[in-house]
């Protein structure tokens, strides 16, 4: 049900960080009317996010010009709902029902009438799982989709959804877009920002496209939705196995393990690839490929030995699927040498040598003075992967690598990857959820289901 006045009105509305040059968002004029959805797609670290924020009254200190007008209806943050690209940085509570009712007991709605709503929406987003489950040890999409559950009890009149598609699997894609439709037919308004937004185009009343310099134009007709399709060098593999799982059974708890008897192996300089559905266990196996998650039963032998930290951290790179848990020093280029700092034994100077071609390697050079905590989500996940690859590791373990990052970037990381993986032969064992990136890529695909590999590709 469209409406006739917008629900929120940018008016050349510009914004420029404290201590930044650089403006990120220049004379956005845009107006959103009830029960539309439009979308922003642009480049990694175009200023999308920041967009959002400043929609939510969440910007910090800077310099601002023109104004933001909202309708009588959505004055106040309450009728406000942002889901952040990262949802860590939103759970307020231990388990899944207080996650979704604390919205409710803000609004002060009886106790009696919590209880269904709060399961109806965890319906909706299809997240089947006890009230009583601790939300810290679910997936990352499944966190996404629980911050989206606490804010559908809240009659809510604008939703600022920032790249749901990098965290849901493709069910969970398809559970979001039935949820925005029934709510734009009651009058609430979507704004998304998405690197692929031909997923959500029938459910986009206007796309629009951000540019790094910071202005915004209508993009009448979106481009074609294009796999990654592209040649990579391909190793010679050696008979050799750094890498043996047996009968692993790991996670959360010996009565209910994430990880249920998966076996397999891993050869010197393959391309590892595992995919599957939100919460299959695909993080839960690289932890324990790492040494950081309790096994219950089974064993790896991974470089001869039972994997231990101590032993792993000079022969493997390990990259977190939330960049801010490794996230530490004050700019870019000293981020990139922390680890480096206890692996190498040269000097200052051969460390910084070292992270400066990392950082160039990942085409973010010109981020080396910036603070890496005021980077967009994309940006973060490249320095933390430059800071992973500056040491050289024998293994690289990747978990979602691609998050956050535009087609150009991706296919860049994809190309980096592969001539890191055929010049060094290091073996790269990652998860991802772009079904976009090329299938040419990996030598081996595990495709995982409720905690066990059910496809060897």
């Amino acid at each position: 049900m469209m409406g006739t006045k917008p629900v929120v009105y940018l008016d050349n509305f510009s914004y420029t960080y404290a201590g930044e040059k650089k403006i990120i968002l220049r004379d956005i004029n845009m107006r959103i009317m009830s029960g539309e959805c439009h979308c922003i797609t642009g480049p990694t670290g175009s200023g999308k996010t920041t967009l959002l924020l400043a929609l939510k009254h969440l910007l910090p200190a800077g310099s601002r010009q023109g104004d933001i007008w909202f309708a009588s209806s959505v004055i106040g943050s309450l009728s406000i709902g942002l889901v952040l690209q990262n949802p860590e940085t939103q759970l307020l509570c231990t388990n899944v029902g207080a996650e979704v009712a604390f919205g409710l007991e803000n609004l002060c709605i009886e106790p009696g009438k919590m209880s269904e709503m709060v399961q109806a929406a965890l319906l909706s987003v299809d997240l089947d799982i006890p009230l009583s489950f601790d939300s810290r040890k679910l997936s990352m999409g499944q966190k996404y989709r629980l911050i989206l559950a606490s804010f559908l009890t809240m009659n809510l009149k604008l939703f600022l959804l920032d790249e749901p598609c990098a965290q849901l699997d493709n069910e969970g894609i398809n559970n979001l877009v039935k949820v925005i439709e029934a709510l734009k037919s009651q009058g609430v308004s979507f704004l998304i920002t998405e690197h692929r937004p031909q997923i959500i185009s029938n459910i986009t009343d206007c796309l629009w496209g951000l540019c790094d310099k910071g202005t915004i134009r209508v993009i009448k007709t979106p481009e074609p939705l294009e796999y990654i399709e592209m040649t990579f060098p391909q190793p010679v593999l050696t008979k050799e196995n750094i890498l043996t799982v047996n009968r692993l059974f790991a996670g959360r708890n010996s009565d209910q393990p994430i990880l249920s008897g998966i076996s397999f192996s891993v050869k010197k300089a393959q391309r590892v690839v595992v995919s599957g559905e939100n919460g299959s266990g695909k993080t839960t196996l690289l932890r324990c490929l790492a040494g950081f998650e309790k096994i219950f039963s089974g064993n790896i032998t991974f470089l001869g030995k039972t994997p231990d930290p101590k032993y792993l951290q000079k022969k493997v790179g390990f990259l977190f699927q939330n960049p801010d848990r490794q996230l530490f020093e004050n700019t870019v280029i000293e981020e990139v040498m922390f680890p480096l700092k206890r692996l190498m034994g040269g000097g200052v100077k051969n460390m910084k040598a070292a992270a400066e071609n990392a950082l160039s390697m990942c085409g973010i050079a010109d981020l080396s003075n910036m603070s890496p905590h005021k980077l967009s989500y994309g940006q973060k996940h490249l320095v933390t992967l430059a800071s992973t690859l500056a040491s050289s590791p024998e293994v690289l373990i990747l978990d979602d690598p691609f998050a956050g990052l535009d087609k150009d970037k991706t296919e860049k990381i994809m190309l980096l990857l592969a001539d890191i993986n055929n010049r060094c032969k290091t073996t790269i064992i990652m998860t991802s959820h772009n079904w976009l990136m090329s299938d040419k890529w990996a030598h081996v695909t595990l495709v995982m289901k409720r905690g066990n590999i059910v496809q060897r590709l």
